[in-house]
């Protein structure tokens, strides 16, 4: 059988993937990232886990016809219950909410102990699981930006050191956009201005709102992110 043609998305994250280390895919659906992690050298062994049996299945089918059942182990687990007794040294989860990442990765102490590299790409909400992370002690190591057709995705690496050693300051701006500049890769000036004009239909929203204090608060929540926004658009900073 030929070689997986990773979608652009998960291209990007499989060269995240530290070489030879031993990888856990949570939420692993077709197992389409583990079978192309071991068949392009990048890793010996992979776990491929799922919380549902049915994607599960669909993951072992994929894996027999390429031959690699001693390469690839499947594992039903929710978030890391049943994958940390194997210790990856690298965690990818991928295509599911910020909120739902964050919530796999406080329920298990083994990302803070293992030092694991995380490779993370959130579909929503990603101010959420990246205001997690630094709140909770890990650092964030990179951002990139990946577009597929007409959609954006963002891909955060980070690592548990215990310490405030990130690439841009803690505030609600940077929850929102992160590390991201016009100078992150070659999407990261086209979502900017994608996501400029998001914060600018929110702020629409809210003037034709009733007045109040929330409105207020609101207000000036947005204009400083679109402020924020184009001095990115303009800087690599």
């Amino acid at each position: 059988m030929a070689q997986i043609n990773l979608p652009k998305r998960l291209s990007a994250i499989s060269q995240l993937v530290e070489k030879g280390s031993l990888v856990a895919d949570i939420g692993t659906d077709h197992a389409l990232l583990p079978i192309s992690l071991v068949e392009s050298g990048i890793c010996e062994r992979v776990i491929a886990s799922d919380i549902a049996i049915g994607p599960l299945q669909s993951a072992s089918k994929n894996i027999s016809a390429h031959d690699l059942g001693g390469k690839i182990a499947t594992v039903l687990s929710d978030g890391l219950e049943n994958v940390t007794e194997f210790e990856p040294q690298n965690i990818i989860i991928a295509g599911m909410g910020g909120e739902t990442i964050r919530d796999i990765l406080a329920a298990s102490a083994y990302p803070k102990a293992s030092n694991a590299l995380l490779i993370l790409q959130p579909m929503t909400h990603s101010e959420l699981l990246r205001r997690f992370l630094i709140e909770s002690g890990y650092s964030i190591l990179s951002e990139t930006v990946v577009r597929e057709q007409h959609r954006f995705y963002v891909i955060i690496t980070a690592r548990f050191l215990n310490e405030q050693k990130h690439y841009f300051k803690n505030d609600s701006a940077v929850f929102e956009l992160g590390g991201i500049t016009s100078e992150t890769n070659e999407c990261g000036g086209e979502y900017l201005l994608w996501q400029k004009g998001v914060f600018e239909k929110n702020l629409t929203q809210i003037e034709k709102s009733a007045p109040s204090d929330d409105k207020n608060r609101l207000l000036e929540y947005f204009s400083a992110l679109i402020r924020e926004t184009e001095r990115r658009m303009t800087q690599n900073t």
